[in-house]
């Protein structure tokens, strides 16, 4: 069961983008705008099924403009330990959610940006699918042992961040390719790589990665491996990855796999 979360952020304002917002939300099995998102949900035309929020971002007519569509409230205190995104999450998983969409989670204010992208390591740690997307981008928190296949076309710029101290990745498909390599938290290798020949692969024996994949395509869920896009510049090509050799400290698998 999917739920798409609009949140309080940043969205494109072409029309492709405002297409690519309903559509996802036309494919969701529940949508959620987390206070302010709503504001953007409404514009589109679409209801949510459910607000919640403290709405301290979210002027009074909307709020009850989304009620009279049919939308249920869900009002939090001002004060409280969670952001409205955390109290989306939290509703999404209690409604039974096991695939989870944040639309509007990558733009805006920069620490609202680093919460969401902890938001998407957290939903990791519990093994649940999810993805924080834009029209061009979309971001996805690996937490070993751990696959991910991308269908993407050549030259598809990918970036991978580490979120633990280390992490033993093996990369193929890519320019950079690498079999148990080392990626450490205080260092830029392993971004600006890019999909040499389809499907590329991701396997991470050890530790948590954000992986950051630039494909128009991707977004959307829908993949053409024999489109021509741009291949990555030499300044965004990534350093080769130091080989740990082979050595993780743990056993392969059994691996968490999503082909995308």
């Amino acid at each position: 069961m999917r739920a798409l979360i609009f949140v309080n952020g940043e969205y494109a304002a072409a029309t492709e983008a405002a297409e690519y917002y309903i559509a996802l939300a036309a494919a969701a099995d529940l949508v959620i705008a987390a206070d302010g998102g709503a504001s953007q949900a409404l514009m589109l035309g679409v209801t949510p099924d459910l607000l919640i929020g403290d709405f301290d971002s979210l002027a009074p007519e909307e709020l009850e403009k989304a009620s009279a569509a049919g939308a249920e409230i869900e009002r939090h205190p001002v004060h409280k330990d969670q952001t409205d995104t955390e109290l989306a999450v939290a509703a999404a998983e209690a409604r039974g959610c096991d695939e989870i969409v944040l639309v509007g989670a990558l733009g805006g204010e920069p620490d609202h940006l680093l919460g969401n992208l902890s938001v998407l390591r957290g939903l990791a740690q519990r093994d649940r699918t999810a993805r924080a997307v834009a029209i061009d981008v979309v971001v996805r928190a690996l937490c070993a042992p751990a696959k991910l296949v991308l269908a993407c076309a050549p030259g598809t710029r990918v970036s991978l961040s580490v979120l633990t101290e280390r992490a033993s990745v093996t990369l193929s498909g890519f320019d950079y390719e690498v079999t148990h390599g080392s990626l450490c938290a205080n260092s830029c290798v392993g971004l600006g790589n890019a999909v040499a020949q389809p499907p590329a692969t991701i396997t991470l024996h050890k530790g948590e990665l954000l992986v950051f994949v630039f494909d128009h395509a991707e977004a959307r869920g829908v993949h053409d491996t024999g489109s021509n896009e741009p291949e990555a510049g030499p300044g965004d090509a990534a350093e080769q990855p130091v080989d740990d050799g082979g050595s993780t400290g743990e056993p392969d698998g059994p691996y968490d796999e999503d082909v995308i």
